[in-house]
């Protein structure tokens, strides 16, 4: 039996965890801000796309500088940043669409439903990101893995059946109890979109120019994005914040400053998370954020109730990635599988990753071309592993 590497396995776990509060705090903020902003039906109004806008700019704004320093040091800022973006945009393109409606939904569920239930049903990114794995990234795991994912899920099932019927469920959190399938609806939209913007990250991360260049790319496409949809959507929205009271005012400011602030630590934490871990690995990290989610509802928002159930929920959860990492070498897709190349020849696998991730990227050009810029279908992955995902 393989040896159990403890350091990696530490490192995986408590970093997954970490991104996992972050994701809970972005959530948390999140839910204060609808209850701000739309606790009027008649007054209220919703900032979606205004607050995905401010996280892409600033996003973009502190790599933009990070390339300028690095200019600065002898780094050819033309090479970094237009010949990147000119030889990947297929990628980030599509990648920066699945990440905005990503949380373009979540973010709007919690305007229909409670925000333990939005988050729960975003957590069906787990198994869309395990199938898309398998069918892109020809991941192959064993019994013992599936079984990992099995009881991390139902840890998530058990903390989700207690929010269902806990009595103090919606505890305030929802203002009209008609809309929860809406918003149930858009929980499971998101999920979708997260698995095939988590696979498409860890592609991008692993395969193109690395963390760096993600971070700056998903700043530049997700402000384009998220600026076109905010003028065209929320003009109304922002002119009804130019009259809300100051105090109104002041806390909408400071739910959008933690929120961009949390949201810019996760982004910039996960990108260094893929460069050892894989998307299926992140998404059962994230699943405690549910529980995260609901100690801080308890704490902060005062509006739901912890039972022992909660407790087991998260206890499984856990269990579930330790179980998962405990055989690191019993699974593996296209990146473990260059990697362990790479080891062997000494590096001489180097290139030989770099050009098939190059003959992605081309046939996804031709794709484009063929096509009139007609999918993300061989695209993002490119070739024979793209049309899947569309």
């Amino acid at each position: 039996m393989a040896r159990i590497d403890l350091a990696h396995l530490a490192t995986v776990v408590l970093g997954g965890q970490v991104l996992s509060l972050l994701i809970a705090a972005s959530n948390l903020v999140n839910t204060k801000l609808w209850q701000i902003t739309a606790a009027d039906p008649d007054t209220g109004f919703t900032l979606s796309f205004t607050q995905l806008a401010l996280h892409y700019m600033f996003l973009l704004v502190v790599f933009i500088a990070v390339h300028i320093v690095r200019a600065a040091q002898g780094h050819s800022l033309r090479t970094d940043v237009v010949d990147a973006f000119m030889k990947t945009w297929k990628v980030y393109l599509p990648l920066g669409l699945f990440d905005f409606y990503a949380n373009y939904c979540v973010t709007k569920a919690f305007g229909f439903t409670s925000s333990l239930s939005a988050f729960l049903l975003n957590s069906s990114s787990t198994p869309f990101t395990v199938i898309i794995s398998v069918l892109l990234f020809k991941a192959k795991y064993k019994p013992l893995h599936y079984f990992a994912i099995l009881v991390s899920v139902a840890g998530m099932g058990i903390v989700c059946w207690q929010d269902v019927t806990a009595t103090s469920r919606l505890g305030g959190d929802v203002a009209d109890g008609s809309n929860v399938v809406v918003g149930n609806i858009l929980g499971l939209v998101s999920g979708l979109l997260f698995a095939a913007a988590n696979t498409t990250q860890e592609f991008s991360v692993k395969s193109l120019g690395g963390p760096l260049e993600y971070c700056t790319m998903m700043g530049l496409f997700g402000s384009v994005v998220s600026i076109l949809h905010m003028a065209l959507f929320e003009r109304s929205e922002i002119t009804a914040l130019t009259h809300a009271p100051a105090d109104q005012v002041g806390s909408i400011a400071a739910c959008l400053a933690g929120f961009v602030a949390a949201m810019f630590l996760l982004y910039t934490l996960a990108s260094l998370y893929f460069t050892t871990a894989s998307a299926t690995l992140f998404n059962l990290s994230i699943l405690t954020s549910n529980f995260y989610v609901l100690v801080g509802t308890v704490l902060v928002l005062h509006s739901a109730r912890v039972t022992a159930w909660y407790l087991v929920g998260f206890v499984l959860i856990v269990a579930g990635l330790v179980v998962f990492n405990g055989d690191p070498n019993g699974w593996s897709d296209m990146f473990t599988r260059a990697q362990a190349a790479r080891d062997v020849e000494g590096g001489g696998a180097e290139q030989g990753a770099r050009t098939s991730a190059d003959g992605l990227l081309e046939g996804a050009g031709s794709s484009t071309a063929a096509g009139a810029g007609e999918g993300y279908g061989a695209t993002a992955n490119g070739g024979e592993e793209g049309r899947p995902k569309a």
